[in-house]
C-alpha cells in the first residue's frame, strides 16, 4: 500500500499542470498577503481571524479549482479513468 501511496504522490507531483496551479496559487496568495492582509482587513490588526478569513476566501477558489483540475488530468495507460470505468458498464 505504501509503495502504491509513493507511486502515485510522485505522478502527481511530476504533473506540468500541478506546477502551474502551484505557481499561479503561490503567486496570488502572495499578492493578497502583501496587498490587503498585511495591511488589515476592516481596521484590523494584520493577520488576525478577520485577516486570515479573507486570506482564505481569496485563496480557496484556486485551491478548489486545483482540485478539480489535476485528477481530470491524471491518465492511466493514455485513457481517462472515469473513462475505462463508463465502459465497463453494462446497461
Amino acid at each position: 500500500m505504501n509503495k502504491i501511496f509513493r507511486y502515485e504522490l510522485r505522478r502527481l507531483l511530476w504533473n506540468k499542470l500541478f506546477f502551474g496551479i502551484l505557481l499561479v496559487s503561490l503567486g496570488y496568495g502572495w499578492l493578497t498577503l502583501t496587498g490587503s492582509v498585511i495591511r488589515g482587513v476592516a481596521h484590523t490588526a494584520p493577520f488576525s481571524p478577520w485577516s486570515f478569513g479573507y486570506y482564505l476566501s481569496q485563496a480557496l477558489p484556486l485551491i478548489c479549482l486545483g482540485d478539480l483540475v489535476v485528477p481530470h488530468d491524471c491518465k492511466d495507460d493514455g485513457r481517462h479513468f472515469l473513462g475505462d470505468m463508463a465502459n465497463d458498464v453494462h446497461i
